[in-house]
């Protein structure tokens, strides 16, 4: 596990692909169930602990990581739930503290639709781009939809964020609504049935990745918007240089996933739109 995470934080610091504002917020499950053990001997919460330390601590410094949890206080208690590290926060030494501390308690209980609420709220006054990772063993028992937060969250507010999902061994139901939020949330769906696979998903979710468009001299762009889910991810004047090879270039980090890019031409009647699936850590080029 440790040797993976280091490949990350390699590709990590060697590749300019975050944002200098950019926000990875976990979403971890500490109801009861994260007690159990996976298929390594150990409490499936241990080892989910461990992959988000390790993955924050390779994290660049412009990158801020937030922490959300529920089930870690009280027990059959659905409105235990809290944000432990509020967007923004720079302090990984207060982060990792808090999340050493969470503990699941007996018969804790998993609010996922009422934590994406608190989330949504955490997140209004924040500018700028990233994820939320969410990682659970289970549904939601407190009779909420976390589909339909998910969905009404980034309806609600226009934002760069996409929401992802692992189903740390789940069953069937269990994996429906999962993959439910990642749908909505612009996202990808990961099931995982040991700290390794576990490790691997979160390693691709937390890494951006790059837009660059690319175009000859003789073509004036005058902006262009990314569209993720039918709303405005960005709408920017173009930015960027003049390549070795002659291109004019222009870039931007984003979270990996599917975007329709609108290319608007100086002289143009309407835009130019490509079809567009940006990976974690990799350059999408798009050619005019």
């Amino acid at each position: 596990m440790v040797r993976a995470i280091g490949c990350l934080v390699g590709i990590l610091l060697a590749s300019s692909v975050m944002a200098e504002e950019a926000e990875i917020m976990f979403i971890l499950d500490a109801s009861g169930s994260m007690r159990a053990a996976d298929e390594s001997g150990r409490p499936k919460i241990e080892e989910a602990k461990q992959v988000i330390y390790n993955a924050v601590s390779g994290l660049p410094s412009g990158v801020t990581a937030s922490l959300a949890t529920f089930g870690h206080r009280r027990t059959g208690d659905c409105t235990d739930l809290e944000i432990k590290i509020p967007p923004g926060t720079k302090d990984r030494d207060r982060f990792f503290r808090e999340l050493e501390g969470i503990t699941p308690q007996f018969n804790g209980r998993t609010p996922l639709a009422a934590t994406i609420k608190e989330v949504g709220k955490a997140l209004r006054t924040y500018e700028g781009v990233g994820v939320i990772v969410v990682i659970s063993d289970g549904h939601d028992t407190c009779e909420g939809d976390p589909c339909s937060q998910t969905k009404f969250l980034l309806q609600t507010k226009n934002f760069g964020f996409k929401l992802h999902a692992v189903g740390y061994t789940v069953d069937d139901k269990q994996k429906e609504q999962l993959e439910c939020m990642a749908k909505v949330g612009g996202g990808k769906y990961f099931g995982a049935d040991s700290a390794r696979e576990l490790e691997e998903i979160v390693e691709k979710q937390i890494t951006l990745g790059r837009v660059m468009v690319q175009k000859p001299s003789n073509i004036k762009v005058k902006g262009w918007e990314l569209i993720a889910d039918g709303e405005a991810f960005a709408s920017i004047a173009v930015r960027g240089g003049v390549s070795s090879q002659g291109m004019l270039w222009a870039e931007f980090p984003v979270p990996f996933g599917y975007y329709t890019i609108k290319l608007y031409i100086d002289g143009g009647s309407s835009a130019i739109e490509r079809r567009i699936f940006v990976e974690g850590g990799r350059i999408t080029k798009v050619k005019l």
